[in-house]
């Protein structure tokens, strides 16, 4: 009973490794929540390199250098800082850049800083033991930064030791770096760890490093092969009851070390200049760090910035490893205390109320409509509309019109275009959407003719490059759960490929994407390039709906990628082959190429659905009719019909779902739902926006009606 109660002691002290740990004022930025809550790696990184340790604006950059080694290395970069009264774990790259300008006024915020920092609303850069203690209340476990702090010189008498020490001793984290600053006094840095019962890892030396060179004189007191070996040293650590936290030292890369003579006559010199000047506390290590970059030529701080760079890969290595071992164990994983995705399952009764998901582009649209008719090589007059676009976006814009509140996925810069965005009025939620810095928001600019009619475009779509894996691994319970997942083409060809392979992963041993895959080819271009990505891995979408250009485009990139694909075992309907339609051709090569439902889009004409059905596995073709339009513009009819489709498919009286919540794409089904999708279709051609305002629940509900007692 005695140990009982020190047990229970100990978790109301936020000692034990799995205990909660409630921080007022704590802000998670959603795709880390999501990965945490998901297992992934995540690596949390400090703010005191950016408002105390390096000028502006070196600072940002190498902060935004470093998160994209983590990204690089597999894992998600967790920037933390205090800003506007809160302790935020995942600084956007705006928050970074106001962290780190110089008129920022912000303070060193170290475990003590907290409390005054939040009620006084400060800006304020983390220190180790501060970043230490939001990383754990967020549930973040590995934190890369440059160096920790000490025992500065002659702390013997002053007293003056870091509560970086301390905090490694009751808070369990596992800190990289490249050891503790050469300006303190690393021989008795090294004992007071020890005291505090803090394990000292050094990767691959041993020898302690210090900082700025990779020998300090000093004995490490343990030694790993690697970064991996460290995880599992991690991981048993953080098992223990009442584990504290764990120093992973990395010794500077040889290549960027600073040479030790010169370092040292630099710390000498600027020790002695801070002594003169009465320079205590607090302010000790910026102007050492300063003052050292000064008398070293810069050279110290080129090391600092490439040690930084290395803690983080290592870092990030951890991380991976960790979150690896986690997942072979399950039933020994830290406990379950990491927050949770609010579309995680504990928001939700049943899988049929999760919603769909959608994946691809985010675009500025720049749409330019003549006067009169367009004159070749002069301007005209006429009106320019600027509007939220881009296929992905449009279609999640109306599943949200739908009242379906899709997850959406996409990347957009961190610029004024992206802001734009957000404040569009519009029920779509862009939570979740990547910010990318140094990158433009895409932009489409497209001329019509003066009856809607697209004439020409040009897009800058760069920074949709940066849908990738890692970020939407983040959302792995989502792309599982999801009813139907629908792509656009505007993703890059490792991003297809990887989907792909978590749909065959459900195929094979278990474990991958259940839901249907929806792939929207956005032009000929992308299209001829999403069939390339998915060379040999067509059977993972079931369902493709491109034009009749996207549509030849895609049989004659199979048929590059592939050769001419066979039609042995499929008995071909004899209005096809009686027609000798291109598109008719086209249609059935990519049924051939393992696509279940081929739904070519012809404008006023309709759509031709291509399948197969039967045992006998025969190709049957219909044409829908599309409804009578008066078209004014024909942007964004392809998206609506694609989200009205899925409208009906998700709520339409002939849907089933499996176990998991994934629908069934069934022959009866799919033809009601293709109707609802022609008439969202034909709401949008009819307004001159890329979703209509119009379309709504209600809307396509009487096209339902009709559809059942047709």
């Amino acid at each position: 009973q005695a140990l009982m109660r020190r047990r229970q002691l100990a978790v109301l002290l936020g000692l034990v490794a799995g205990s909660p740990l409630d921080l007022p004022g704590l802000r998670i930025r959603d795709d880390i929540r999501h990965a945490l809550a998901a297992g992934l790696p995540v690596v949390a990184l400090e703010s005191t390199i950016i408002t105390h340790g390096m000028a502006w604006p070196t600072n940002v950059q190498t902060a935004e250098q470093v998160e994209e080694v983590v990204r690089a290395a597999g894992a998600i970069p967790a920037t933390i800082g205090v800003l506007d009264g809160e302790c935020i774990v995942g600084l956007t790259t705006a928050e970074l850049q106001r962290l780190g300008a110089p008129d920022a006024a912000a303070i060193k915020c170290s475990r003590r800083d907290l409390g005054h920092a939040l009620a006084m609303r400060r800006a304020g850069g983390t220190t180790v033991s501060a970043t230490m203690l939001i990383a754990r209340a967020a549930g973040v476990r590995v934190f890369a930064t440059g160096g920790i702090g000490g025992v500065h010189r002659g702390g013997q008498d002053s007293m003056d030791v870091s509560a970086d020490l301390v905090e490694l001793g009751r808070t369990p984290v596992a800190v990289v770096c490249a050891g503790v600053k050469s300006i303190l006094d690393i021989g008795r840095t090294l004992e007071v760890l020890e005291t505090h019962g803090v394990p000292v890892l050094s990767i691959g030396s041993t020898e302690f490093p210090a900082f700025f060179t990779r020998s300090s004189g000093c004995v490490t007191p343990l030694s790993v092969a690697s970064a991996e070996e460290a995880a599992s040293v991690v991981r048993a650590q953080f098992q223990l009851p009442t584990a504290g936290g764990l120093l992973v030292a990395a010794p500077i890369p040889e290549e960027a070390e600073a040479e030790a003579a010169i370092v040292q006559a630099a710390i000498d010199t600027a020790l002695a200049e801070a002594a003169e000047r009465g320079i205590e506390g607090r302010e000790v290590t910026p102007f050492l760090l300063a003052r050292i970059a000064q008398l070293t030529g810069g050279a110290s701080l080129a090391a600092n910035v490439a040690l930084i760079k290395h803690n983080a890969l290592l870092g990030a290595r951890l991380a991976v490893e960790l979150a690896r071992l986690d997942k072979r164990s399950p039933s020994s994983s830290p406990p379950s205390h990491l927050p949770v995705s609010p579309r995680s399952d504990s928001s939700t009764s049943s899988a049929e109320c999760m919603p769909p998901l959608v994946i691809g582009g985010t675009v500025v649209d720049l749409v330019s409509y003549p006067g009169d008719s367009l004159v070749a090589h002069t301007s005209v007059p006429g009106e320019l509309l600027v509007a939220p676009g881009g296929v992905g976006r449009n279609i999640a814009d109306a599943l949200s019109r739908l009242a379906l509140k899709p997850l959406f996925l996409s990347a957009v810069g961190d610029d004024s275009l992206a802001a734009m965005l957000e404040q569009c009025n519009t029920p779509l939620r862009m939570d979740d959407v990547r910010r990318v810095s140094a990158c433009r928001t895409a932009t489409y600019a497209a001329m019509h003719s003066r009856e809607g009619e697209l004439q020409a475009a040009v897009a800058d779509m760069a920074v949709l490059a940066h849908i990738l894996p890692d970020y939407l691994a983040a959302y792995a319970a989502e792309l599982r759960k999801a009813p139907i997942v629908v792509l656009d083409a505007n993703l890059p060809a490792e991003t297809l490929r990887w989907l792909a392979h978590r749909k065959e992963l459900h195929k094979g041993e278990g474990g991958g994407l259940t839901s249907p895959l929806w792939l929207e080819p956005v032009s000929v271009p992308k299209a001829r390039a999403a069939v390339a990505a998915l060379r040999g891995n067509l059977e993972a979408i079931d369902v493709v709906s491109p034009n009749e250009d996207e549509a030849v485009a895609m049989a004659e990139a199979l048929r590059e990628e592939e050769g001419d694909v066979e039609s042995t075992s499929l008995d071909e309907d004899e209005a096809v082959a009686s027609a000798g339609s291109r598109v008719y051709e086209s249609a059935a090569a990519l049924v051939r190429a393992g696509v279940r439902h081929v739904v070519v889009t012809r404008g006023a004409a309709g759509v031709l659905w291509a399948r197969c059905t039967g045992t006998n596995g025969r190709l049957k073709f219909d044409v829908l009719a599309a409804p009578k339009a008066e078209v004014r513009d024909t942007r964004g009819a392809g998206d609506s019909f694609v989200a009205g489709t899925v409208w009906g498919l998700l709520r339409g009286s002939g849907t089933r779902r499996s176990a998991s919540g994934a629908v069934e794409l069934s022959e009866e089904a799919m033809q009601d739902a293709l109707i609802c999708g022609l008439n969202a279709a034909r709401l949008t051609v009819e307004s001159t926006a890329a979703v209509s305002e119009q379309l709504c629940e209600s809307s396509l509900s009487r096209a339902q009606q009709y559809v059942s007692t047709d």
